[in-house]
């Protein structure tokens, strides 16, 4: 939960409820707690493992239910193309 937590800015307690709302939504599992077991010997170290359950398709979940929204924020996947860019030196 620390790791998350500082690279969300979040706090432990929303990143806990938040894997808990993703649980309940079954977006993501608990997975095979073992496979940390096999790396980490102490019990308290261990971090929890998750699946998530991914099918080929795209699968639509309502806005509502997410939390997502529909815009890019501005974000464009196209690569923006410059024609007017001058590459001649200056000097």
């Amino acid at each position: 939960m620390n790791t998350l937590a500082e690279d969300t800015g979040l706090s432990e307690s929303t990143v806990r409820r938040k894997l808990q709302e993703l649980e309940e939504l079954e977006l993501v599992n608990r997975g095979n707690q073992a496979i940390a077991a096999a790396h980490i010997e102490r019990a308290d170290r261990r971090p929890i493992v998750y699946d998530l359950p991914l099918e080929r398709g795209v699968t639509v979940l309502p806005v509502s239910r997410t939390g997502c929204q529909i815009t890019r924020n501005g974000v464009s996947t196209r690569r923006l193309r410059v024609s007017s860019y001058d590459t001649r030196s200056s000097l």
